[in-house]
């Protein structure tokens, strides 16, 4: 059984005084991971119960990157906390669960948005990845291209099959499915036609967050105080994390895009087609993203807060609908291979 009693993690922890526990439920996510702020005598942490589905190897895999990530001095990678046998998981029934120092600091850029908090969040990130660059380097095609035009070809299956969940939906949420469909429709071809060259190129792979994006970078001031939620860590190419990170905070501002991309150069130097595969990435992965929540969707899938679902739904409608007006895809993104 799922763990139901926060508490009950506690008695893992000796070295833990509790206060208090706080449900902050997905925390503004979709993964189906619950969390829970905890206060103890000892200072905050963070309890984070994973999906039942989630395989503990792989979670541990993702610990031991947090924790290559703290010995190369990343203070702003969440600190695991460690059970009393050593270990960083607890097993409650079909669920998993860990504990790790909270962070401080507020997911605020898009409030505060200069090029030092951007220059400071690109810093950051780099950093991360240099420390897991060494880490079982391969190479080979990237795997964020595979997988949006994996979730083009569900879209199209699911789209041929026309049977729709009848579940109610909020009435926000409804109104965006109809323009959702039509970008869909008007970009999934040139989306396609952009993606399969990069099949063939061979690139340098390494461990991602592969969910970096503005409400997971958090600030005090001018400085990252945390990058935080690793739940999707995978090998990919290091243009898959830019590519989140940026189209969430920048979305098409090319001035600070290119600023971005000289920042992160200058910690880990980028080859010109790298830095294209940002931005294919990145305007790929709107459409792909649009095509996986109609999908979501139409299949019945639930949330927890489905206004959260709408908000995100609209901020990929917004920025999908303003392409005409700015750079055509075509040329923007499928000339630029």
């Amino acid at each position: 059984m799922p763990l139901t009693n926060p508490r009950e993690s506690l008695r893992h922890y000796p070295a833990l005084t509790l206060r208090g526990v706080e449900s902050l439920g997905s925390h503004g996510g979709f993964s189906g991971a619950s969390i829970f702020r905890v206060e103890c005598d000892q200072g905050e942490f963070a309890l984070k119960v994973w999906p039942a589905e989630r395989d503990a190897r792989d979670i541990l895999a993702i610990h031991m990157l947090m924790t290559r990530a703290r010995a190369a001095g990343l203070n702003f990678v969440p600190q695991l906390v460690a059970q009393r046998d050593g270990t960083t998981l607890v097993r409650f029934g079909d669920s998993f669960a860990e504990i790790a120092a909270w962070q401080p600091g507020a997911a605020d850029f898009r409030a505060n948005p200069t090029d030092a908090r951007l220059k400071a969040a690109v810093g950051a990130l780099s950093r991360l990845h240099l420390a897991w660059r060494e880490m079982s380097p391969v190479r080979g095609a990237c795997p964020g291209v595979v997988r949006r035009l994996d979730g083009l070809q569900a879209w199209e299956q699911r789209e041929r099959r026309e049977s729709m969940s009848e579940r109610a939906l909020p009435l926000t949420l409804e109104a965006l499915l109809p323009s959702c469909r039509d970008l869909v429709r008007r970009w999934l071809a040139p989306v396609r036609e952009c993606l399969r060259p990069w099949l063939a190129v061979a690139l340098e792979l390494q461990p991602c967050v592969c969910d970096i994006w503005h409400d997971h970078v958090l600030f005090h001031g001018g400085e990252v105080t945390g990058l935080i939620d690793y739940g999707s860590v995978k090998a990919d190419h290091v243009a898959v994390d830019l590519a989140r990170l940026f189209g969430s905070i920048l979305e098409d501002d090319a001035r600070r895009r290119d600023l971005a991309l000289d920042v992160y150069h200058s910690f880990r130097p980028l080859t010109l087609p790298e830095r294209e595969l940002v931005h294919v990435l990145d305007r790929t992965g709107v459409i792909v993203s649009l095509c996986n929540w109609l999908r979501w969707l139409e299949e019945g899938r639930s949330w927890r807060n489905l206004d959260a679902v709408a908000g995100r739904i609209e901020t990929l409608v917004k920025r999908a609908g303003r392409w005409t007006t700015l750079l055509e895809f075509e040329s923007a993104v499928a000339n630029r291979v």
